[in-house]
């Protein structure tokens, strides 16, 4: 009789041709749990839309910066790249 754990070891064991059966396994039962969800009639408090408009607030600027970070190095680059030395 197998136990649990050698079950476990099993089915993530090592992987083979490049597939890791562990990342496969988890991701199946996410989509199965998922699919076969029944819908959640939730009550969103005030604060809900607060930490929602707080989240968009930081990807925005998260965003400009990552953006801003960016085009400054490609602009020195290109400075480098095309100013002829003196």
């Amino acid at each position: 009789m197998m136990s649990d754990s050698s079950g476990l070891k099993r089915l993530c064991s090592p992987p083979r041709r490049g597939v890791n059966h562990c990342v496969f396994a988890s991701v199946a039962v996410a989509t199965i749990i998922t699919l076969c969800s029944k819908p959640a009639f939730a009550y969103l408090d005030p604060g809900t839309l607060g930490m929602f408009f707080q989240m968009l607030i930081a990807i925005v600027a998260g965003a400009l910066l990552f953006f801003k970070i960016g085009w400054t190095r490609v602009k020195s680059f290109l400075k480098k790249m095309f100013n002829p030395r003196r």
